[in-house]
């Protein structure tokens, strides 16, 4: 009983600590406002605990039509602040302190060096892809992406009197038929394969 008490005491020991490192910390946080039903400090975290990295998207996705922006949720001791209006999106992404990526990206599995893996990785990357993202180049890719993106209007022109129609395999396709012709110049016709039935099923294997 008495080991028990002694560690219950060390921990609000160092908690108090904490939070007194995080006094300012705390009070900026408590400016943004968060969604209702979620515990201080708790927040997220039985979701990151129980689900996998699809339902946690999931959380984010609803927890961001719920909440104005910014607004924020915690995950255990982490703060997470959530953006998602144009606006403060292109904020944080032109800002060089928010390169690096919260510790719980991990969970995650993305690739480093990809747009969401960690910042030496991606910035070594970013100095070799640069040069080819060029604001000339991407000038030079406008005609093409033009042509692909009258196909594609076409397509959906097309279904018009359709009562409903999943986008998601047109969309697919037209991104990878600009992208081959732009990168590789190489030009394949996937547009045209995506009406097909089956495609979506083949994108999904």
């Amino acid at each position: 009983m008495i080991v028990l008490v002694f560690l219950v005491a060390t921990l609000i020991f160092f908690a108090f600590i904490q939070l007194l490192k995080w006094k300012n910390f705390l009070v900026l946080a408590s400016k943004i406002p968060s969604p209702k039903g979620y515990l201080p400090f708790i927040g997220i975290l039985p979701d990151f605990i129980n689900g996998d990295a699809r339902s946690l998207f999931h959380t984010f996705v609803d927890l961001a039509e719920k909440i104005p922006c910014p607004g924020k949720v915690w995950m255990g001791p982490e703060l997470i602040v959530l953006v998602h209006t144009p606006e403060n999106i292109q904020k944080v992404l032109n800002s060089k302190e928010c390169l690096d990526k919260p510790s719980f990206y991990r969970f995650f599995k993305v690739p480093q060096g990809s747009l969401f893996g960690h910042v030496e990785p991606w910035k070594r990357h970013r100095k070799i892809l640069n040069p080819g993202f060029s604001l000339e180049n991407l000038k030079s890719f406008l005609p093409l992406f033009d042509e692909k993106s009258k196909k594609l209007i076409q397509i959906f022109d097309s279904k018009c009197n359709e009562s409903q129609f999943d986008v998601y395999p047109h969309m697919v396709s037209f991104f990878l038929e600009a992208t081959l012709n732009a990168l590789f110049d190489y030009d394949v016709n996937i547009q045209k394969d995506a009406q097909k039935d089956n495609f979506g099923q083949i994108l999904e294997e």
